[in-house]
């Protein structure tokens, strides 16, 4: 009972700041505009950030989900880490409004290792409602948290010095850009297959589609974009097929 209740809390927790922070009430300043303040070659349009209400959805579902006596022993593997994840989520939109991006940086990482652990906790689960509330969610949180990652770290290099990740203009940003795409979409593909879940790639195909759309000016980011997020979607169909049963 400790348990379930501990993912009830931090659950609650995670959703409430960033209600907070989407509203500016965390350090004065929105998400939205602390992003706007740090612009990078990789970064995408203010719509791709519409999956979070996806993914919160996905664990609330998850936490009303876990409190059920006949769930309670299943899920119990994946408790501690969720609500590890919860609090870097919660810790890293406290930092995010402070702009303390390397702090960020860390507290992201933290998130992305403790959503990959769930995910090899439950790659096994056959049970359609686990499927359904657990396994599905939590492939979308780490795919687009593997985005997330990857752009902080942008954001992050960007304000160290390197200026040229901020100019997606300069050709050689560009490249660089689409190179970054690339890894990004292969990612997605080694995934989704080795969690077995297509929802991973599909996190990744959403920010790769949403980027090569914000970016459709730039030839390089575009098409590089638009590569990987292509290579994320038939990883997810094939995955898919490959859990369907024989």
């Amino acid at each position: 009972m400790v348990g379930q209740l501990l993912v009830v809390a931090a659950t609650l927790l995670m959703i409430v700041l960033n209600g907070l922070a989407a509203t500016g009430v965390l350090g004065g300043v929105n998400t939205a505009e602390v992003s706007a303040r740090n612009p990078t070659v990789i970064t995408p349009p203010s719509y791709a950030f519409a999956v979070w209400s996806v993914i919160y959805l996905g664990m609330l579902a998850f936490t009303l989900v876990q409190a059920l006596p006949s769930r309670s022993a299943a899920l119990a593997a994946i408790r501690l880490p969720y609500v590890v994840s919860c609090a870097a989520n919660a810790l890293w939109l406290w930092l995010w409004a402070l702009e303390q991006l390397l702090w960020c940086q860390v507290a992201i990482t933290v998130l992305l290792v403790a959503l990959l652990v769930v995910n090899v906790r439950v790659r096994e689960a056959t049970n359609l409602a686990d499927a359904a509330l657990v396994r599905l969610p939590f492939g979308l949180y780490a795919g687009w948290v593997t985005a997330a990652t990857l752009l902080n770290l942008a954001i992050l290099a960007a304000s160290l010095g390197a200026s040229f990740l901020r100019d997606p203009m300069e050709p050689s940003a560009q490249w660089i850009a689409c190179m970054l795409m690339l890894g990004l979409g292969a990612a997605g593909v080694f995934g989704s297959h080795r969690l077995r879940n297509p929802a991973y790639a599909l996190g990744i195909a959403w920010a790769t589609f949403t980027i090569s759309r914000g970016h459709a000016d730039k030839p390089a980011i575009h098409h590089g974009a638009a590569a990987a997020c292509a290579a994320c979607l038939l990883a997810a169909v094939w995955t898919a097929l490959r859990r369907l049963p024989r």
